[in-house]
């Protein structure tokens, strides 16, 4: 019996599809039109979203080269950008090729806080893994298992890895966690700690991972799967590289978690997590440094900086509609260490990573505010650009 309209037909013509009573696919061209439809689909997403696709170019060995004005960029401007930043090295990447270099790029050294979203991308993995099973566990399990005589506080029981990951645990602070803005390298140090293990040779009291940081995260299935060309050092959780090799990882972080094709962790996790999360009405701390833990006693304190609400996530700086850098487009995602030292920041819009270290250390908080000297570096980079409307052409090897 047939029906008018898109049927299915039983008759001697078993698997076609009818419209109007006339056969339009059999079986094999059924299989084709469902293809295309979801090719079409595919495509579609692809086309509203402005992140790399499958298309992207990524490095092998090394980083391919391509003369600046082959990726539509001026020298001049560059050499601008470049005196502006005041490093000793640093390099650019446009298209997924090194563009621009100068001083020693295969020179490994620390990166400080650039280094943050570093530790909060290895809780991804983590999550992936199964070893924890939301960002928004409580930490409390993990402090007990890696100081194993101590505990948290009553009012710090409720702190979670998302809380640390936004600096708004409340750790040594007055405050309960999620309760106040603190850009507090104790809280951080405490993530660290949890992720790796009590000590920087993560002998004895493993963390989340029950391996040391430098097992952890050369692993070939995290970040080690990125082919650093210059033996970074992991030991202790604040990774020691080359600004080319910290490009690596900006360019893994543009491309969502992919990396020539294998996506190492899901392109979901930066749509939910690679964002601000700070509330832009979210009050600083009142400051304070009750550390009752004992983790490590490196950098900074508790209450560095006013800038974050509304501009801060999972350790990266963000620049929602122009918030802190009024000359720098606003979907940038931005790691910073010693205060424009060093740094890393992705254009997604225009395809583009920069990377540079060992510039002057600047000072934020009651001090030298450092957010107008980085916009006006920025700006000189994003004026070096002069194609930006090609991002989506792709310049292969």
């Amino acid at each position: 019996m047939e029906k008018s309209g898109f049927t299915f037909a039983e008759s001697s013509y078993k698997n076609e599809i009818l419209m109007n009573g006339r056969s339009i696919f059999t079986p094999r061209n059924l299989i084709g039109f469902i293809l295309i439809v979801l090719f079409s689909f595919e495509k579609a997403a692809h086309a509203a979203d402005p992140w790399p696709d499958d298309k992207s170019v990524f490095p092998d060995k090394h980083w391919a080269k391509k003369n600046p004005k082959d990726v539509g960029m001026d020298d001049k401007k560059l050499d601008a950008f470049r005196k502006a930043t005041e490093a000793k090295e640093g390099c650019i990447i446009r298209h997924g090729h090194l563009v621009y270099q100068w001083g020693e790029i295969s020179t490994v050294r620390r990166f400080a806080s650039a280094y943050k979203p570093v530790n909060s991308t290895m809780l991804l993995f983590a999550l992936k893994e199964g070893l924890i099973d939301s960002v928004d566990d409580q930490i409390r399990p993990w402090v007990q298992k890696v100081f194993s005589d101590k505990d948290l506080v009553e009012k710090d029981r409720t702190m979670t890895f998302r809380h640390l990951c936004n600096m708004t645990s409340g750790y040594a602070l007055p405050e309960n966690p999620g309760d106040a803005w603190g850009y507090n390298d104790r809280g951080i140090a405490l993530k660290r700690m949890l992720l790796y293990g009590f000590d920087k040779s993560g002998n004895g009291h493993y963390g989340v991972f029950n391996e040391g940081s430098e097992e952890a995260q050369r692993n070939p299935n995290r970040l080690g799967a990125l082919q650093f060309e210059d033996n970074p050092d992991f030991k202790g959780g604040s990774g020691e590289l080359s600004v080319r090799d910290f490009a690596r990882i900006g360019w893994f972080w543009h491309n969502k978690g992919n990396w020539n094709g294998l996506q190492l962790l899901p392109r979901s996790y930066f749509d939910d997590y690679m964002k601000s999360q700070v509330p832009t009405k979210l009050p600083r701390t009142q400051g304070g440094e009750n550390e009752y833990l004992g983790v490590w006693p490196e950098g900074g304190g508790t209450n560095q900086t006013p800038h974050g609400p509304g501009a801060y996530g999972f350790n990266w700086w963000f620049n929602p509609d122009h918030r802190l850098l009024k000359d720098v487009p606003s979907d940038i995602i931005h790691a910073n260490g010693n205060w424009n030292k060093r740094a890393l920041t992705i254009f997604p819009s225009l395809d583009m990573v920069v990377v540079w270290n060992e510039g002057p250390w600047g000072q934020d908080g009651e001090g030298l505010d450092v957010i107008p000297d980085l916009n006006n570096m920025l700006k000189l980079l994003v004026e070096a650009v002069v194609d930006a409307g090609t991002k989506k052409k792709r310049l292969h090897p």
